[in-house]
């Protein structure tokens, strides 16, 4: 029996995601607005058929103590035990208690639209929401996204002249990763180790399975979405033989390099 290829599966929908955007953007080239609400809309649609049955993928605010959050691109929640505090249409305001994951989407990326992610995940960071992605459909290379931490355009965090800027006080309100369709990479927040000290910042890594493909970033950016929201039981004696399959295992993992990688919090 041949093992299902879950690899190239994702292989495939991130060709999708970045053909869909494609095809909108030759039909809208002068509405900035739409094409970004499309974007939006693009991957609202892949998450609805991929997560749980017990999350709804929404759009809207969240709500702390009668306080709302900025407008979210992307809001997952857990609808089995929650329900919106208001809906209309597509817009919903659902309680902080309730969210799973926040999304902010850009088709393109700037200092001054990274900047604003911030500022976003600032505030749902005070209301308690863990779990915040910013997801890029066209992005600039991983290594100048360092630099973006650094412009005028981000919170200010309080800092006073002098101080670092990111500490541990404030680190917990960055994206918990940064996923990029083009180019392919998945910046995720982790321990950096550079030549001089350990550092917390964000890593990147390049993965490669047994056909000598490398992993989208889409999979690795869904598998953990998955692992926050849902973490696995493993129970051996209850998995299918499949899984044991030792052959085909064109899905194992050959090779994990860091691909890139940068330091923002120091030990």
């Amino acid at each position: 029996m041949k093992r299902i290829q879950h690899n190239e599966f994702y292989r495939l929908w991130a060709k999708e995601l970045s053909l869909s955007l494609a095809q909108m953007q030759t039909l809208i080239k002068a509405h900035n607005l739409s094409r970004g609400l499309i974007g939006e809309s693009i991957l609202r649609d892949f998450l609805k058929k991929i997560l749980p049955d017990f999350t709804k993928v929404s759009q809207g605010f969240v709500e702390y103590n009668g306080q709302l959050s900025n407008q979210c691109d992307i809001i997952i929640y857990d609808r089995l035990h929650y329900s919106p505090l208001y809906s209309f249409g597509e817009i919903e305001i659902v309680p902080c208690q309730a969210v799973l994951a926040v999304i902010e989407v850009k088709t393109s990326i700037t200092p001054k639209r990274f900047g604003d992610v911030l500022f976003a995940f600032e505030k749902l960071s005070r209301f308690g929401v863990d779990n915040k992605y910013l997801f890029i459909y066209k992005g600039c290379k991983a290594h100048k996204i360092r630099s973006y931490f650094f412009s005028k355009h981000v919170p200010s965090y309080g800092r006073e002249n002098g101080q670092a800027l990111y500490d541990h006080d404030n680190y917990d309100s960055l994206p918990d990763a940064i996923i990029s369709l083009e180019p392919d990479y998945y910046l995720a927040k982790g321990h950096y180790q550079d030549d001089n000290r350990d550092m917390q910042g964000y890593m990147s890594f390049f993965i490669v399975d047994n056909t000598d493909r490398e992993i989208a970033c889409i999979q690795k950016y869904v598998e953990d979405l998955q692992y926050r929201i849902a973490p696995p039981i493993i129970d051996e004696e209850s998995l299918p033989p499949l899984l044991y399959n030792d052959e085909n295992k064109c899905d194992s993992i050959k090779m994990i390099l860091v691909n890139e990688g940068f330091g923002l919090v120091g030990f």
